[in-house]
């Protein structure tokens, strides 16, 4: 099960690891924002990104990558070289180990946004993206994170766990006031491919009692990012992601 749950900030996305845990699911958190202020009575692991990172004298995105392909393993699809081959896998398994993941039910990432902003970063610093005359080919960057992250995702889709990934939402008001809602990424090709790629797309919204629930139907009338692959849901479900989960289970 591969599920994306988007909302804005503060609407209390990290927060559905309670209802996880309180199911008695084992869940690793793989952290790249330090924002589980809202969960840190719970007892979970977790994984901060940008630590690790530091350890090891590379980048968050590097890390975000070794990570995806020792929960997946090798990528039997790509050149022996690649992102993600047997050599990466190898190399990912002798840095982290390769019984990271063994332990635990879900692996709940927080947050795409903030992994799309290391690829960013990550990218602007690859040598095709700069130009004959030194400097950077924004084009070139953006189009680079677009295809960084549709194969993260691509990868990650292929775990054996459950996998939940959390992100913000952005609002773009037109000319005529109307509003349209996309997944928050550093690029179009990114917030456009990624929701394609999950099971189930989420968006959280609240009430004006501050109940909070799940928008889970591409025809809602906000235009909100949804998807329920499943058929198993309702068009509005209450925001508490194991009963999510366990209603497209029970259907399979």
């Amino acid at each position: 099960m591969k599920v994306l749950i988007t909302g804005i900030s503060g609407i209390g996305k990290t927060s559905q690891i309670r209802s996880l845990i309180d199911a008695g699911k084992r869940v690793l958190v793989i952290d790249g924002e330090a924002g589980l202020l809202s969960v840190d009575d719970l007892d979970f692991s977790s994984i901060h990104v940008r630590d690790v990172a530091v350890d090891f004298g590379t980048s968050a995105w590097q890390i975000c990558r070794h990570l995806a392909v020792l929960l997946t393993g090798a990528n039997p699809s790509v050149a022996a070289d690649d992102i993600y081959s047997h050599a990466h896998y190898g190399m990912a398994r002798s840095m982290l180990g390769d019984d990271i993941f063994d332990d635990f039910d879900v692996v709940f990432w927080d947050s795409i946004t903030e992994f799309c902003r290391d690829s960013l970063i990550w990218s602007q610093q690859q040598d095709e993206v700069i130009t004959k005359q030194g400097a950077i080919d924004k084009r070139a960057v953006y189009g680079l994170v677009g295809q960084q992250m549709v194969n993260f995702i691509r990868q990650v889709q292929h775990g054996k766990k459950d996998i939940v990934m959390i992100g913000g939402l952005k609002e773009k008001i037109d000319e005529s006031g109307e509003s349209s809602y996309s997944l928050l990424l550093e690029g179009s090709k990114s917030g456009v491919e990624l929701p394609y790629i999950f099971d189930e797309v989420l968006t959280m919204i609240a009430d004006e009692n501050e109940k909070r629930f799940f928008i889970t139907s591409a025809s809602n009338s906000r235009g909100y990012p949804a998807k329920d692959r499943s058929g198993n849901l309702q068009a509005i479900e209450p925001a508490d992601l194991n009963n999510v989960i366990n209603k497209i289970k029970d259907k399979k």
